[in-house]
């Protein structure tokens, strides 16, 4: 069997095993294409295969050819990177939270430092219906953002952003005088040929749009999205191997990429290095870069999208000038994450086919090891996290980990991480989820934080907190609250204020994305109050507006009023 037959079975498994319906891969180098094809269904009708030629969305990988827009201006002297946002978008002017809005810059926007609010989730999607305004819908958003506060001091905390990328695409538009779409379309997509891409869903296209599975829906649309420039870039296998192709030969100095060659090299520079709390996670511009157990000794960087069930995976090895693209139209676990082990695998076997150093063995899996009585004692307490509040008790030699509101056993492990697991009867649930999650217990300042990791990769910090009493305006607002405007997207489905029995915190409970999590919550007046934390959605303020005699609950702004 030779290795791309065995590469095909491969993922034909990996397939089954994830619930995928349809998927494309591209694997390419600096001098072209390797190899492109596709897996299984585009729609649900069982009639038209995913090709290499299939057309569907990427998600967030989206953000690495606004970036790339970006840094193309900044070449021509148009942007400065350090400068504030407000230079280029005067009216973007949100409330500064006691932070310096100055020192919210270029550059951080591009690598989710800005001290942002996180989303704003009211029109963020429209469905499969094109909304008014479209193909511009994100053009008010640095307005949407001057009706925020800043969570954070820019440049303190990695606390990811789709509001930002918006916001960079507003730049884009600035700067050039184009529109977003079509300054991408002609200074990034034209030149290298991308025929089949494009930041909107164009008529001429229809026929090779992947449909998408969730659940029992069988045949979903590509949505359409507010923050186009965030995550609407629609592209195929093909198009998206000479992408990879452009970037990594720009990286290695040669001409035609959409960049110059040190330009390519910055954005895969780590620009963190002095963000204490992001501890080890190290990302670019734009770009993250990876050190994967599975790829030991490789330093890689890429993205990964989800505009469920779309989702993406790219990743590039710079010192083998190699790279992989894989999208997928349905997939279970952890969304791009999960595709994270098809992408290493066809970086493997294509790195070993061009010869060079063998790659390294993929370093085993941590097993489980003893819990230190004194590590369990510092680790128990009540975290703010992006997943919401997370609890840890000390049980016996384990701990006991709340979190999505379910308890879970948490076991140390010989990487010292904490990895969780479910039980009925002492079984061990086959969760997949719970493989890819794991906790790391760190430390700063004498303070106690935890990371919580998927596949490896940090996706944000848990905080201690201690309960506090709320204002007695908020104590009295305890109760469901019901969305005022409906729309077609889950997000922000319902909210509750309540106090939590056992450890007395107060707390917003809310469902986003089908994910629901409780978060503290500390009032600071009658009618603002904070998500406590750093990271994600963390530090926001949530606001309470009069109109008429109503009161109405504003989160991520989304309007709610008190349930009868």
């Amino acid at each position: 069997m030779s290795d791309i037959a065995r590469l095909s079975s491969s993922i034909t498994k990996e397939m089954r095993r994830l619930g995928i319906r349809g998927l494309s891969i591209a694997v390419a180098d600096d001098r072209g294409m390797l190899w492109s094809t596709g897996f299984g269904l585009a729609d649900g009708s069982g009639k038209r295969a995913f090709t290499s030629t299939t057309i569907s969305n990427i998600g967030s990988t989206s953000k690495l050819f606004t970036s790339t827009a970006i840094m193309r201006l900044v070449q021509d002297g148009k942007i400065d990177l350090d400068a504030p946002i407000s230079r280029y978008l005067p009216e973007f002017q949100p409330r500064n939270g006691g932070y310096d809005l100055s020192a919210a810059t270029v550059r951080l926007l591009m690598t989710h430092h800005s001290g942002l609010q996180s989303d704003i989730w009211m029109g963020f999607m429209s469905g499969a219906q094109i909304p008014a305004g479209y193909p511009r819908p994100y053009m008010n958003n640095a307005l949407l953002a001057s009706e925020t506060s800043l969570s954070a001091a820019p440049g303190t905390v990695f606390s990811y952003s789709n509001l930002g990328f918006s916001l960079l695409g507003l730049i884009v538009e600035k700067v050039s005088g184009q529109d977003f779409p079509s300054y991408i379309h002609d200074s990034i997509l034209a030149p290298l040929g991308m025929d089949s891409s494009s930041f909107l869903i164009e008529e001429r296209f229809r026929d090779r749009y992947a449909f998408g599975k969730m659940g029992l829906k069988k045949n979903l649309g590509i949505p359409y999205i507010r923050d186009i420039p965030a995550g609407s870039f629609n592209s195929s296998a093909e198009d998206m191997g000479r992408f990879l192709t452009a970037v990594i030969a720009s990286a290695a100095g040669s001409e035609g990429g959409p960049l110059a060659g040190a330009t390519q090299r910055e954005m895969w520079t780590r620009q963190n290095a002095g963000v204490d709390l992001d501890f080890d996670f190290s990302i670019g511009l734009a770009w993250w870069i990876m050190k994967l157990p599975s790829l030991p000794g490789e330093l890689l960087v890429g993205h990964g999208g989800d505009l469920d069930p779309f989702c993406s995976f790219l990743i590039i090895d710079p010192a083998r000038s190699l790279g992989v693209f894989v999208m997928v139209n349905s997939v279970k676990g952890v969304g791009s994450f999960s595709l994270g082990g098809i992408a290493v695998e066809a970086l493997r076997a294509f790195g070993q086919a061009k010869g060079g150093p063998s790659f390294a063995a993929p370093l085993p899996a941590p097993a489980p090891a003893s819990l230190p009585a004194a590590l369990a004692t510092r680790l128990e307490g009540n975290y703010a996290t992006s997943m919401g509040i997370l609890r840890i008790r000390k049980k016996s030699s384990e701990l006991a980990v709340q979190v999505f509101g379910k308890w879970l056993e948490g076991y140390r492990r010989t990487d010292g991480s904490i990895a969780l697991r479910a039980k009925i009867l002492g079984i061990a649930l086959p969760i997949p989820i719970l493989k890819e999650i794991h906790i790391t217990p760190e430390s700063l300042d004498g303070e106690t934080l935890i990371a919580l990791r998927i596949c490896g990769i940090p996706i944000g910090i848990g905080r201690k907190i201690e309960a506090g009493t709320p204002r007695p305006a908020w104590r009295a607002r305890v109760g469901k609250w019901v969305r005022m405007e409906r729309e077609s997207a889950p997000f922000l489905k319902r909210a509750a204020l309540l106090v939590d029995r056992d450890t007395k915190h107060f707390l917003l409970s809310t469902t986003i994305l089908g994910q629901t999590g409780k978060y503290p919550i500390r009032t600071v007046s009658d009618d603002e109050a904070i998500l406590e934390g750093s990271g994600r959605n963390l530090g926001s303020a949530i606001y309470i507006a009069h109109e008429g005699g109503t009161e109405i609950l504003i989160v991520f702004g989304v309007r709610f009023r008190k349930k009868k």
